[in-house]
């Protein structure tokens, strides 16, 4: 898989929750032992690899997902994202709707992106 480049407005996205570690593992390991699955993952495997993505996309605007855990990871902050929603309680107060709209451009562009070249089906809430 070829590294995915992203703009500055599409790393700040995406960087909204991947600089939550703990979140991404708890979400992604967390589960009840009597009805679910063990994950596929250990905590401390999640919160690693993360942070390193975190680290590659805030430094280089790229990222990498070549294995299991990384597409996981990438999945976890597009669903987990809080970014959107977030949009709405800032009109007015923090931005425009102008704003608000060229964000929401920007979310769709990283669905497609993610989906097109990574195959992540996850999509950002609104």
């Amino acid at each position: 898989m070829p590294k995915l480049d992203f703009t500055k407005s599409e790393a700040e996205v995406l960087l909204h929750r991947l600089t939550l570690h703990d979140c991404i593992a708890e979400a992604l390991t967390d589960y009840d032992p009597e009805c679910d699955p063990a994950p596929a993952f250990t905590r401390a495997d999640v919160e690693a690899t993360s942070a390193r993505l975190e680290r590659e996309l805030a430094s280089k605007r790229t990222l990498t997902i070549e294995t299991d855990i990384e597409r996981a990871v990438i999945e976890d902050v597009v669903d987990g994202n809080t970014f959107g929603p977030g949009l709405d309680d800032a009109l007015d107060d923090q931005l425009t709707k102008r704003q608000i709209a060229e964000w929401r451009a920007v979310m769709r562009r990283l669905n497609d992106k993610l989906h097109k070249f990574a195959g992540i089906e996850s999509r950002f809430p609104r």
